[in-house]
């Protein structure tokens, strides 16, 4: 039974081998396709060119969170009170 699986994978191994061979065109006879060729000489192409300061750049704007510095409602009376201390 072993003998027999051996025999079965390499097998399938030899075919999965040559399946690119297959693939491959059977035009064999060195006839190539011909080239094709294009005229572009009667179009006009006009345009700006883009400067890298021009591209155009994208963010992930972030949920705003609230600020864990707090503004105190008393600030300004206790500069007042240190600055008659001096």
């Amino acid at each position: 039974m072993n003998h027999i699986l051996r025999i079965l994978l390499v097998t399938v191994v030899a075919c999965l081998l040559g399946a690119p061979a297959w693939a491959q065109s059977g035009k064999g006879d060195g006839k190539e396709t011909p080239v094709k060729q294009m005229d572009f000489e009667g179009d006009t192409l006009e345009g700006e060119i883009m400067r890298p300061n021009q591209g155009v750049a994208e963010a992930l704007l972030l949920e705003q969170q609230s600020s864990l510095i707090k503004v105190r409602k008393d600030f300004v009376d206790e500069i007042l009170k240190s600055a008659e201390d001096l």
